[in-house]
Parts: C-alpha cells; sequence; structure tokens
C-alpha cells in the first residue's frame, strides 16, 4: 500500500508524463488514456489520504461533477455514433486529458500553498503556450500597420503535433483569453500596491516563499517580470490579429472595470458604453460600414471587412441542420468537417477552407459533438462556474478570513478590495472569471474548447473549483478544508 500512496500523492507528475502521449493521440497511444482512470482508483484505494491530500471519495465532490458525468456520459455515446473513431480520437482524447487535469487540480486546491502553486503553473502555462505560439502561428496578414513585425516571424514549426501548418491565429488569440485577464489583474493591482507582491499578508509556518522574497527585497524583481511578462502575452495578443478575441477582451475588460468600480463609477460605464453602442449601431445603420471604413482610410485591410460573416452564417446553418438531425448522440466528436461536405454541402465557401473544419460556435460544436444533453452539460459547467466565483466575491466582501490549519489569509478593517486576503480573493476571482467570461463570448464566433488548447480550460475550471472549495469551506479537520 505505499508504493500506492506514493503513487497517489505525486499523481500530478504521472499525469503530466503521461500528457504527452495523450496529447498525440495515435492509435498506438490510446492505451495512455487508461492512466487517468488509473489514477482515480489509486485516489480511492490509498490509506495515507491526510499526506496526499485526497478526499475519501473516488473523486474529488464539487459542483461541477454531474454535469461532468452528464458529458463523458455523451463522450461514451458519440464513440457509438461516430462513423470513423479515428477522426474523433484527437477530441476524445483531449477530453480524457482534460478531465484529468481538471480533477487533479481541484486535488491540488485542498490547500492554499498548493492551490498557489497551481496557479502558478497555469500562468508559466500560459508564458510557454505564448512563446511557442510566436515562433509557430500561421500569421495572417490582416492590419497593415503589424506587417513590419509579422513579415519577420516565423510561420509554423513543421511536425508540430495537431499543427503541422501552424496554430491557426483565432486559436492562438481564444487561448491567450484564458490567459491574459489574470496576468492583466495581477500586474494593475500590483501597480498600486506594491506589498501585494511581497506576500506579506500570507501568514502560517512553513511558508517559507514569503519569507525569501521579504528577505531578499525581491518585490521590485517580481514587478518588473509580472509587468514584461503581460507585455509580452498582450503583443502576442494583437498579432493574433483574431477580431473575435479583440471584441471579447475588450467586453471582458468593461465588465471587470464594472464589478470592481464603485456605484458611481459603475453609472459612469454604463452610461458610456451605451452611448457608444447607440453611436456606433446608429453609425454603420445610417452610413454603412463599408463606408465607414472608406472614409477612416482603412479600406483594402481584410481586419476590417466583414466578408466572412457570410460564411460563418451558412456554416452555422448547417450547424444547426445537424443538431436537428443528430439531436440526442451527436454525429460523433470531430465529424462535423467530414459531414458537412457531403450531407450539408456549404456554397458560399470553399470546402478546402479553414471556416469549414468546424462550427465556428463552441455552442453549436458541442451539440454537433455530444449532443443537445451534451451541450446542456457544457453549459452548466459555464453557469455553475460563474456562480462559485460570485459567491467567492461574496464571501470575500463579508468574511475576515480565508483560512486552513496552514494558512491564514487575513484582511483588517472593514473595507475588504483594498485589504490583504479579501484584496487576493478578489482579484483571483477578476482575473479567472475575466478568462472565463472572454471565452465564453469568443466561442460565439469560434470553437477550440474540445481541442487541444482547451487543455487551460480545465485548468481554469479546477483553479475557480479550488478557489470557492477554500473560501467557501468552514469546516477544518486536520488541514483539510471541506465544502459545508
Amino acid at each position: 500500500m505505499k508504493i500506492i500512496n506514493v503513487i497517489d500523492r505525486y499523481h500530478w507528475v504521472w499525469l503530466l508524463v503521461a500528457a504527452p502521449f495523450i496529447f498525440i493521440a495515435e492509435p498506438a497511444y490510446t492505451p495512455m488514456l487508461l492512466v487517468v482512470p488509473a489514477l482515480w482508483v489509486f485516489h480511492a484505494v490509498a490509506e495515507d489520504k491526510s499526506k496526499c491530500e485526497a478526499d475519501s471519495s473516488f473523486l474529488p465532490i464539487t459542483p461541477l461533477n454531474l454535469s461532468l458525468l452528464i458529458m463523458t456520459s455523451m463522450v461514451l455515446v458519440s464513440l457509438w455514433a461516430t462513423f470513423d473513431i479515428a477522426i474523433s480520437l484527437e477530441k476524445v482524447s483531449s477530453w480524457v486529458l482534460g478531465i484529468g487535469v481538471f480533477y487533479a487540480m481541484v486535488r491540488l486546491g485542498k490547500q492554499p500553498i498548493s492551490w498557489l502553486w497551481s496557479l502558478m503553473a497555469y500562468l508559466g502555462g500560459g508564458f510557454l503556450f505564448t512563446l511557442i505560439g510566436l515562433f509557430s502561428t500561421n500569421w495572417q496578414h490582416r492590419f497593415r500597420v503589424l506587417e513590419p513585425i509579422l513579415s519577420r516571424l516565423p510561420k509554423g514549426i513543421p511536425y508540430l503535433p495537431r499543427a503541422e501548418s501552424g496554430i491557426h491565429h483565432n486559436a492562438l488569440g481564444g487561448t491567450l483569453l484564458w490567459i491574459l485577464p489574470v496576468y492583466i489583474v495581477l500586474t494593475v493591482i500590483g501597480s498600486f500596491n506594491r506589498e501585494f507582491y511581497s506576500l506579506h499578508w500570507l501568514k502560517g509556518k512553513g511558508w517559507w516563499i514569503r519569507d525569501f522574497i521579504q528577505k531578499n527585497q525581491l518585490v521590485n524583481f517580481i514587478r518588473l517580470t509580472a509587468y514584461l511578462l503581460t507585455l509580452f502575452i498582450g503583443i502576442v495578443f494583437v498579432l493574433s490579429q483574431s477580431r473575435g478575441s479583440y471584441l471579447a477582451l475588450g467586453l471582458t475588460i468593461w465588465s471587470m472595470l464594472f464589478l470592481a468600480s464603485n456605484e458611481r463609477w459603475r453609472w459612469v460605464l454604463s452610461l458610456s458604453f451605451g452611448g457608444l453602442i447607440l453611436a456606433g449601431c446608429g453609425l454603420i445603420y445610417t452610413v454603412g460600414w463599408g463606408r465607414v471604413i472608406r472614409f477612416l482610410g482603412l479600406a483594402g485591410q481584410s481586419g476590417f471587412s466583414i466578408n466572412s460573416l457570410a460564411g460563418r452564417l451558412e456554416i452555422w446553418s448547417r450547424a444547426l441542420q445537424g443538431i436537428q438531425d443528430f439531436p440526442f448522440t451527436g454525429m460523433g466528436m470531430g465529424t462535423f468537417r467530414e459531414i458537412v461536405r457531403i450531407v450539408y454541402p456549404i456554397f458560399d465557401v470553399s470546402n478546402e477552407s479553414d471556416l469549414v473544419m468546424q462550427a465556428h460556435n463552441e455552442y453549436l460544436q458541442v451539440g454537433l459533438d455530444l449532443g443537445i444533453p451534451g451541450l446542456i452539460g457544457f453549459l452548466s459547467l459555464y453557469f455553475i462556474a460563474f456562480w462559485m466565483l460570485f459567491d467567492c466575491w461574496e464571501r470575500s466582501g463579508s468574511a475576515n478570513q480565508f483560512t486552513t490549519r496552514q494558512i491564514k489569509f487575513v484582511s483588517h478593517g472593514n473595507e475588504t478590495i483594498g485589504n490583504d486576503g479579501s484584496l487576493f480573493v478578489r482579484c483571483c476571482v477578476l482575473g479567472l472569471g475575466g478568462g472565463l467570461l472572454a471565452h465564453f463570448l469568443f466561442g460565439l464566433t469560434d470553437a477550440i474548447i474540445l481541442r487541444a488548447p482547451g487543455l487551460f480550460w480545465w485548468m481554469l475550471l479546477g483553479l475557480i473549483t479550488g478557489l470557492h472549495r477554500l473560501v467557501a469551506g468552514k469546516e477544518s479537520v486536520e488541514g483539510e478544508t471541506r465544502y459545508d
């Protein structure tokens, strides 16, 4: 049993080792998919649960479990419905790896120390993905102002798994939407509150990182690193030229400012936003989009063209037909790109175009892959995650401590947003919630969640669930924080 306890304690290590083989999604590596359920079995039979931070159940109990059960059941149904398992294997592998990552993040989130390490892993992974994206994206030339930079960047690393011709620019922008809001929030807060990076608000035995930072006066270095990383990710995000990502991030930043502002500034933000929308719609309705672009001297740049909208509208109509024909089982994960050419031919877009590869709407794509039951489970994941964030926000404003056996996040005084532990919680809510909201909006015009980049979505859900467990947990038993 000692071997089982060791395996269970370092479950994330074995998942990390298996991840590249699962990610490749080749038939020869399909046995590696069994690593995920095997780790759950070891988790259930492990005896040394206090040291490995394990729950007593087979899987950690979270508010998302029922939704995940529904979607996992529909993944199995889709394997029965698909006409070619080899085509579906990529998304099935991504699903298995993603759900394994989610529960690993939840388990690590049982203690504040490990939750913070998970957050650092999320931010570090986002930086590495951005770095890879800078040298392996199939760059498009949509905006003339970016031409001098784009002309000097490579167009794809050969033999990159699942992206041999380069990462799609929309996939790059959509993935960075999960990451960039967290960086923005942490950087902005660190600008106004220098002591935030000193971790002085962390209390507890054994927290050596806080003492090391304070002793060696690394606060300025951490602040500078945060600025540079945020700037780097922001530049790559702009270079992606993903218009849907631009719009989603703009709306998300406005929402974050609205939530963090007082009542007076909320009125100002609401009136300015409403006025901008009315003025823009009125101008386009009376003058026309084409005339506005020509007047501004932006004609001839594909980034300001709306020609691709007609193709998306046609693809969305075909996706709706597919959902109507396969409402309960879906047509099989990843098979829409093959079926649409035969059963639902598209006339405004070439069959070889990237537009035909997927439904270009996350919710329609899930409905095609997993049927209406799977779509219901998918939407419920978002709604429950937003509820957990809202609950964390409310509790951080009313409670005076965010505590477990090892660490206390203590706030002093009546105000919450500017004080210590509650500031940390609210920063996390704004950043993680911003990433979730931004990609939720992006999903209206594109779809990447049930593919490899969606691992950041699973990590995000795990961080949100772990934060809620820590903030909402009131009963402390031998260092473990549990739900009520």
